[in-house]
C-alpha cells in the first residue's frame, strides 16, 4: 500500500496526519461533552506538540532521540461516542478526508470500540496504537499496538490480590462486549491457579432502552442470591452509574460484608448529592486497580499550564489550547468544557506515551514508510516515557508484562461515608493506595476501609444461616442448679447439726471434726454444677473465650479437690478408730488427736493438686465449639457445619493424658485404702464404728460411677443429656457419702451413754499396772482390792452396757485375751468374769484365781 507520508521537497521534511478517535460524548447524551475524556485526549496533543518541537521538558531524552529526524505530525480528532459504529464509521471518514490520509490511528479508548476499528485499519494497512483498550483479542490484531497491558495481566493482578487476602469465593459481573468477554474468559481459566474460585459469573448487556435495563437487574438480582461476599465488576465507564444504582438496590452494593473490585473506572468524579447520593453510596468501600506509575512533576506542570492556556503563543497568537482545539473536528465540544486543572490520571500519561511512541517509530521507520514497515519499527521502540520504561511485546504489541505494575485504589466517602462537602453541592471521596500489585509481587500500603467504615475485613462467606448451636436447654439447666443447691444446703445443714450438737453421744462418737470435713468436701464437690453449666449466650453461639477455658479447667479442680476433702474424712474416721482399737486390743491407753489422722487428706490434697496445677499450665482443657457427628444434614452449600455442640477438650491430648490417668489412678487408690480401713473394723461394733455405712457410702459410690459412667461416653453429643448425666453423677456421688453417715446419727441423736461393766477385783494387798490398764488398791470389807480397767478413747472401747449381748460377748473376748497374756508372762490372773453381785443376805465366797 502507498506510504501516506508526505515529503516537502523545499525544506526536505515529511510530514503525516494521525487520525485521533476518542469518545467526547456518549450516545445516551450526544450534545454534553465529557470533559475526563477530552483531557485525556489533550495529553495526546501535548505529547504530539513535544515532538513537533522536540521539546525534551517533560522527557529530557527527546531531543537526543530525535536527533536528526525530520518527520512531523498533524492530529484531527473525532468522537467516537463510545460505539463501536461510530469509531468504524470515523475511522472510515479519516481515511477518505482529501489530502488527510493518516499514517496512523491513536485510540480508540475502549476495547469495543477498538476491535472493530483495528480490523478495518489492519485491513486498510494502518497502524493503531491504543492507551487503554485491554481486550485479550486485540493481541491477535496485525496492526494494533498499545502502551497498557492486556486484560491477561490485570486479571492476574486481581487474582493475585484476592489469594493474598485469602478470598476464596467470587463472582464476576462482566459487560458482554469484547473486552468484558475476554476480561470474564481469563478470570475463569485462571482462577485455579491463584486457589480462587469463580462461583457465579453474569453478563449484562450496555442498554439503551428499558428491555436491555431490565437484563442488568436480573443480573444484580442473580448476585444477590449467589451468597457471594466478593465481586469482579468488569464495567464499562458509560454504564458504570447504572450498575452501581442496580448494585445498591439489590442489596450487594455499598453495603456491610459485601466488596467490589473494578477495572479502569473514574468514579470520583463529580457526583451531584441529591440526584446521585445513592451511587456515590454504592461504591463506598469498593476498589479500582490502575495501572501504576510514579508522578511525574514535569508532565502534571506543562499540563496544566496547557490546559489553562498558559505558555507561549505561535505566531498566530494561539496558545496550545487553541491549537489544540482547532485539531477537532467537531470544535463546539471542545469550546464549550471549562477547562480547569486536571486531577492525575494515569491514563493521560499513557496518552501521551502512546503519541510520542508513534512520533519516535515514524522517525526510526524508512523515510516513505509504509503501514508494515511503521508498524515494525513501533513494536521495537524503547523509550522512558511518563510511564517509565516503555517496550513492546514484538509479536503482539502489547506492552511488556514487566514494565508496569498496578495500584489498587480504595474508595471512601469522606466525612465518615457520609461524603459531606461543606459549601458544595457534590460528593467528595477520600482515595488511598491500598496495594501495589505485580502479576507475581504484592506491595501492600494503606489499610483497606470496607463498606462498614471498619478496615476489619468481611468474611468471605455468608454467614451461616440457622447454626444449630446445641445448648444446653433451660430446664435441663433449672434442674442441675436446683439439685446442686440441694446438696449445698444439705451440706451446709448438716455441718451446722454437727456443730450443734457436738456434745450429743451418738455426734461425739461420729469424731465432728471428720463429719464437718465431710460436709464441706460434698459442698465443694456440689458446686462443680456451676462451671458445668457454662456455655455461650443463646444468640450466635459467641461468648468470651476465657471465662469457658476457665470454666473448663475448674471443673476438675473442684470435682478432685472437694472429692479429696470429702473422702479423705471417712478414711481418717476409720484410721483413728483402727488405731484406738489396735492399743486397746494390746492394752495400752493412746491418745489419737484428729491431727494425727490427717495424712490422707494431706496426701490426697498434694498430688491432686500437683497434677492439676501441672495440667493447668502445660495442657489444660480447653472450650471449643465441636463438629456433630457426620451428617449431611449438618453442613450447609459451602461444607460449613451448621450443627455443632460446645465441648471441653485437651488442648494437647496426647500430654493431658499424663494427668489425666495419674490422677485417676491416685483417686482410686484412695477409695481402696478407705475400703481396707472399713474392712479393719468389720468385727468392731461400738457406737464409734461406722464400718456399714461407710461400706454403704463406698459401694454406692462405686455403683453411681460404674453405672453413669459408660453413659457418659453415649451422651457426650448431646450437652443437655450429657449435663444432666453428669450435674446428677456429681450430686448423688455426693448424697452418696452423706446420706448413709448422718441419717442413722440423726435417727439415734438422743441415745445417751449407758452404764458399763466394771472390772473384777482380783488383786490384794498390792497395785500393779498392766499394759496401760491401772489398778488401784483400795480397801474395803474384808481388805479386798477392786481394780477398774479404763476406758480408751473418747468412749468405753472395752466396758460395755451390761444389757447388750453383743457388747457382753466383746467384752468377754477382750478378758480371754488378758487371761492368756497373764498365763503366758506368769502374772497372778486379775480380769475374771464380772459376776453378779452377791445379794445381803448370802455369806460372801471366795475369788479364786484360775491356775497359771
Amino acid at each position: 500500500m502507498a506510504s501516506a507520508v508526505i515529503h516537502d521537497r523545499t525544506t526536505n521534511t515529511r510530514h503525516g496526519f494521525v487520525s485521533g478517535l476518542w469518545p467526547k460524548t456518549t450516545y445516551e447524551n450526544p450534545r454534553k461533552p465529557r470533559e475526563e475524556y477530552l483531557y485525556y485526549e489533550a495529553a495526546a496533543y501535548l505529547a504530539l506538540e513535544h515532538f513537533n518541537s522536540r521539546n525534551g521538558a517533560v522527557l529530557p531524552e527527546i531531543p537526543d532521540l530525535l536527533a536528526g529526524c525530520d518527520f512531523t505530525m498533524e492530529v484531527e480528532f473525532r468522537d467516537t461516542r463510545f460505539r463501536p459504529f461510530k469509531g468504524v464509521e470515523e475511522a472510515l471518514d479519516s481515511y477518505r478526508a482529501p489530502g488527510k490520509k493518516p499514517f496512523a490511528v491513536w485510540g480508540p479508548y475502549s476495547s469495543s470500540v477498538s476491535l472493530p476499528v483495528s480490523i478495518v485499519t489492519s485491513g486498510l494497512e494502518i497502524p493503531t496504537i491504543g492507551t487503554i483498550s485491554t481486550s485479550q483479542s486485540l493481541d491477535n490484531s496485525p496492526f494494533y499496538a498499545r502502551t497498557c497491558t492486556s486484560v491477561q495481566s490485570e486479571a492476574k493482578i486481581f487474582l493475585n490480590y484476592l489469594n493474598s487476602i485469602g478470598v476464596p469465593r467470587i463472582g464476576i459481573l462482566y459487560s458482554r462486549n469484547e473486552w468484558g468477554l475476554s476480561f470474564h474468559n481469563f478470570l475463569i481459566e485462571n482462577a485455579p491457579l491463584y486457589n480462587v474460585t469463580v462461583a457465579t459469573s453474569v453478563g449484562y448487556v450496555e442498554g439503551h432502552n428499558k428491555e436491555e435495563w431490565i437484563l442488568l437487574k436480573e443480573a444484580m438480582k442473580e448476585l444477590a442470591q449467589s451468597k457471594v461476599q466478593y465481586f469482579v465488576g468488569i464495567v464499562n465507564p458509560p454504564t458504570w452509574k447504572h450498575v452501581a444504582r442496580e448494585g445498591f438496590q439489590h442489596g450487594i452494593m455499598g453495603a456491610p460484608g459485601y466488596t467490589w473490585y473494578f477495572s479502569e473506572l473514574e468514579m470520583t468524579r463529580i457526583l451531584d448529592k441529591e440526584t446521585e447520593g445513592d451511587i456515590a453510596q454504592a461504591v463506598h468501600g469498593s476498589a479500582v486497580t490502575f495501572m501504576h506509575f510514579e508522578d511525574h512533576p514535569a508532565f502534571d506542570q506543562h499540563f496544566e499550564d496547557f490546559l489553562l492556556a498558559r505558555g507561549p503563543v505561535d505566531s498566530n497568537n494561539r496558545t496550545m489550547r487553541d491549537r489544540y482545539i482547532a485539531s477537532q473536528a467537531e470544535q463546539k465540544w471542545a469550546r464549550i468544557v471549562d477547562y480547569v486543572a486536571p486531577v492525575r490520571s494515569s491514563v493521560s500519561y499513557l496518552a501521551y506515551d502512546a503519541m510520542m511512541a508513534l512520533g519516535i517509530a515514524a522517525c526510526k521507520a524508512p523515510e516513505q514508510f509504509a503501514g508494515q514497515q511503521l508498524y515494525d519499527a513501533l513494536v521495537r521502540t524503547e523509550f522512558q516515557g511518563v510511564t517509565g520504561w516503555v517496550a513492546f511485546d514484538h509479536n503482539s504489541g502489547t506492552r511488556r508484562e514487566d514494565t508496569v505494575h498496578y495500584r489498587l485504589e480504595n474508595v471512601v466517602l469522606a466525612d465518615k461515608g457520609k461524603g459531606a462537602v461543606p459549601n458544595s453541592s457534590f460528593v467528595e471521596f477520600n482515595i488511598s493506595t491500598v496495594a501495589i500489585v505485580g502479576t507475581e509481587t504484592i506491595n501492600f500500603k494503606d489499610p483497606y476501609t470496607y463498606s462498614d467504615n471498619s478496615t476489619n475485613q468481611p468474611s468471605p462467606l455468608p454467614p451461616v444461616d440457622g447454626m444449630e448451636c446445641n445448648l444446653i436447654d433451660n430446664g435441663a439447666l433449672i434442674y442441675g442448679w436446683v439439685f446442686a443447691a440441694f446438696v449445698a444446703l444439705m451440706s451446709l445443714g448438716w455441718m451446722v447439726w454437727t456443730v450443734l450438737n457436738r456434745k450429743r453421744y451418738v455426734v461425739g462418737a461420729g469424731q465432728p471434726v471428720f463429719l464437718c470435713q465431710l460436709c464441706l468436701g460434698t459442698f465443694l464437690t456440689a458446686m462443680a454444677v456451676i462451671p458445668l453449666s457454662m456455655q455461650e449466650e443463646r444468640e450466635g453461639c459467641e461468648t468470651s473465650k476465657f471465662n469457658l477455658d476457665a470454666a473448663c479447667m475448674a471443673t476438675p479442680w473442684i470435682v478432685l479437690v472437694g472429692f479429696c476433702v470429702a473422702f479423705s474424712a471417712t478414711i481418717s474416721k476409720a484410721m483413728r478408730l483402727n488405731m484406738v482399737i489396735r492399743n486397746g486390743q494390746a492394752m495400752r491407753r493412746v491418745k489419737v488427736s484428729a491431727m494425727q489422722v490427717q495424712q490422707p487428706l494431706c496426701i490426697l490434697l498434694l498430688c491432686n493438686t500437683a497434677l492439676l496445677l501441672s495440667c493447668t499450665l502445660i495442657a489444660p482443657f480447653k472450650w471449643s465449639r465441636v463438629p456433630v457427628p457426620v451428617d449431611s444434614t449438618a453442613y450447609d452449600e459451602f461444607g460449613r457445619l451448621t450443627e455443632t455442640y460446645g465441648s471441653c477438650g485437651y488442648y494437647t491430648p496426647s500430654v493431658s493424658w499424663y494427668f489425666i490417668v495419674p490422677l485417676g489412678l491416685i483417686n482410686l487408690a484412695g477409695v481402696g485404702y478407705a475400703a481396707y480401713q472399713c474392712y479393719l473394723q468389720r468385727d468392731v461394733t461400738t457406737d464409734m464404728s461406722e464400718t456399714t455405712h461407710l461400706f454403704v457410702s463406698i459401694v454406692s459410690m462405686f455403683e453411681t460411677t460404674v453405672i453413669f459412667g459408660p453413659l457418659l461416653f453415649v451422651v457426650k453429643d448431646n450437652p443437655t443429656r450429657r449435663f444432666l448425666l453428669e450435674s446428677t453423677l456429681v450430686d448423688v456421688a455426693c448424697l452418696t457419702l452423706l446420706l448413709p453417715i448422718f441419717i442413722p446419727k440423726y435417727q439415734q441423736r438422743f441415745k445417751q451413754l449407758a452404764h458399763t461393766r466394771p472390772s473384777k477385783d482380783i488383786l490384794k494387798g498390792n497395785s500393779s499396772h498392766l499394759g496401760g490398764c491401772q489398778h488401784s488398791a483400795r480397801s474395803a470389807g474384808g481388805g479386798t482390792s477392786s481394780h477398774e480397767m479404763n476406758s480408751y478413747g473418747p468412749h468405753s472401747l472395752i466396758s460395755y452396757p451390761a444389757v447388750d449381748k453383743e457388747a457382753d460377748a466383746a467384752y468377754e473376748k477382750v478378758l480371754d485375751s488378758v487371761r492368756d497374756w497373764e498365763a503366758k508372762h506368769g502374772f497372778i490372773p486379775i480380769v475374771q468374769r464380772h459376776e453378779p453381785a452377791p445379794q445381803k443376805d448370802s455369806v460372801p465366797h471366795k475369788s479364786s484365781s484360775r491356775p497359771r
